[in-house]
């Protein structure tokens, strides 16, 4: 039985974990961690919006019955895709001459709300795994089309291209760095106002790193580093951060499972 079933004192509680998540998806988030006994502090490091250009995903929805995979690696690029599908007065039909891929089972379910079952979701949720489990044998000589991020790292469109696909990488959405979050994320880790900074995504390391400037290693380092899964861990490690919490299912769920566990091993 977990301390959370028995009534006992929950391992996070007391913990102030900061959410650095877009504020439209940090509220689920948040709400893991607050039943888990920690106090969620939310200062997004990003901010999700309407791509500088709709052109490229507009063409893209203009050619769909030309792909054989779309693969989608976010909620957002799912809602956003839609989003434009509707304005093309389109819906999920437009897919049915694609296979549909997605990097994880919360962009799977976001997907299944649009009512489109992908055909294929990898076995853990990273776009690496992905990648390697789609396999040459399902990718050379196919057309992919990946509605993501503009600022999106590009591996996963090298690696598919390696294998002999024809990607087309579209922004499906714009993510920004809300200027706010800079003085209230100096003020949380200069005063040590809480105890661990999450990282749900490579974006999000970047853009705290940006955001804080040149003491942004320093500052983050004050603090436990938490991240969802090895490639925003990667992510990290490439930009001089120590990992100390990662998540053994990238999932927001998997990552409050994996502070529970950090808790209580700190805690013994």
């Amino acid at each position: 039985m977990s301390a959370r079933d028995s009534g006992t004192k929950k391992p996070l509680a007391g913990k102030r974990v900061m959410v650095t998540r877009s504020p439209d998806q940090a509220s689920a988030f948040a709400s893991q961690l607050g039943e888990a006994g920690a106090i969620p502090v939310s200062i997004p490091a990003i901010i999700v919006g309407p791509p500088a250009d709709w052109r490229p995903l507009d063409e893209a929805i203009g050619r769909l019955q030309r792909y054989d995979w779309v693969i989608f690696t976010s909620s957002n690029g799912v809602d956003y895709f839609f989003k434009r599908l509707a304005y093309a007065k389109k819906d999920a039909a437009a897919l049915s001459r694609s296979k549909v891929a997605t990097v994880g089972r919360a962009t799977a379910n976001t997907l299944r709300g649009y009512g489109r079952e992908p055909e294929f979701v990898p076995s853990k949720h990273t776009s690496e795994v992905l990648v390697q489990e789609l396999g040459e044998e399902r990718l050379k000589g196919k057309r992919v089309l990946t509605p993501r991020s503009d600022i999106a790292p590009d591996t996963m469109v090298r690696e598919m291209a390696r294998l002999g696909a024809t990607v087309d990488d579209v922004p499906a959405y714009h993510t920004s760095m809300p200027e706010e979050s800079r003085r209230r994320a100096v003020q949380a880790l200069t005063s040590r106002e809480v105890d661990v900074v999450t990282f749900t995504s490579s974006s999000t390391v970047m853009s705290l790193i940006a955001l804080l400037g040149n003491d942004a290693r320093e500052l983050i380092s004050r603090v436990t580093i938490a991240c969802i899964g090895p490639v925003t861990a990667r992510t990290a490690h490439e930009q001089g951060l120590r990992v100390d919490v990662m998540a053994n299912e990238n999932t927001t769920s998997g990552l409050v499972a994996a502070l529970e566990e950090w808790a209580e091993k700190k805690g013994r």
